[in-house]
């Protein structure tokens, strides 16, 4: 009665959370249950992109697991797929120490209080210094749908966009909100040896933020 008890939690569970994949390279990997949705916003979740794309998971006491990844910011799931031709999707529960590499950029799951607001979720990690991180934190915006007012007009359908935040996060646990434009980076760190870099340089992309970050740390040594 006990074992029958049981089996029917086991099932139960793996009907409300997906099923469990046990043994081979898809231990510990669950099943997404997918939903369908009658009206599916225009636009895409997917950062940096709609295509599952070859990468590696990275776990604690365990060897790498290549696998294909994408990373639905609507949801914050990081999917995966085993094989391309794979019709089943699946997932880890979200952990902190578990390290996502998808192309060139590592994803790592955190919990952030951003002026008041707090942001829970997989960020993109830039930049690891020992005094300064520069993370990226994808946000998916959603516009309902608007109906037509006229019988002439058209409805407007529910939309879907992805932007990304970028989080300055120092040692002593200050975490500031960047544009990448000069003004921020002097405001955040009033430094001569960052103003004299600006001075220098343009800022045009996360990629030149990070010559800055690595030129700072470099200073600091």
């Amino acid at each position: 009665m006990k074992n029958l008890l049981l089996i029917i939690i086991c099932f139960a569970l793996s009907q409300a959370q997906g099923q469990v994949r046990t043994g081979g390279d898809a231990e510990f990997l669950m099943v997404i249950n997918n939903e369908n949705t009658v009206d599916k916003p225009v636009g895409s979740p997917y950062f940096p992109g709609e295509q599952f794309t070859l990468g590696t998971v990275k776990m604690e006491q365990r060897d790498p697991l290549i696998a294909l990844l994408r990373y639905d910011v609507a949801q914050e799931v990081m999917e995966i797929k085993l094989r391309d031709n794979d019709s089943e999707v699946m997932k880890l529960v979200n952990n902190d120490r578990v390290i996502y590499e998808i192309g060139e950029r590592e994803f790592v799951w955190n919990s952030l209080n951003v002026d008041g607001t707090v942001h829970t979720g997989f960020f993109v990690k830039y930049f690891d210094g020992n005094s300064i991180k520069l993370l990226g934190k994808p946000v998916a915006k959603l516009t309902e749908a608007v109906k037509a007012t006229t019988g002439y007009g058209l409805n407007k359908p529910a939309r879907i966009e992805i932007e990304e935040l970028f989080l300055l996060v120092f040692n002593d646990g200050r975490v500031e909100e960047i544009s990448l434009k000069e003004r921020d980076l002097k405001k955040a760190f009033d430094s001569d040896k960052v103003n004299s870099f600006l001075k220098e340089n343009k800022i045009k992309s996360v990629e030149d933020v990070v010559e800055l970050l690595t030129s700072y740390e470099d200073s600091l040594n």
